[in-house]
């Protein structure tokens, strides 16, 4: 298993309201966002 590392993200409370209405999980689909941006990213021929 990779190592991890916490981090903190701050959202306007307008975004988090938005967010919460859309999973129970805003943790979690953060940080699937920021993976997926991550991989797209790093694919070759980006």
């Amino acid at each position: 298993m990779s190592s991890t590392t916490r981090i903190t993200v701050t959202l306007p409370s307008n975004q988090v309201t938005e967010l919460r209405k859309l999973t129970g999980n805003a943790s979690g689909y953060v940080a699937e966002a920021v993976a997926r941006q991550i991989r797209r990213l790093t694919e070759p021929g980006w």
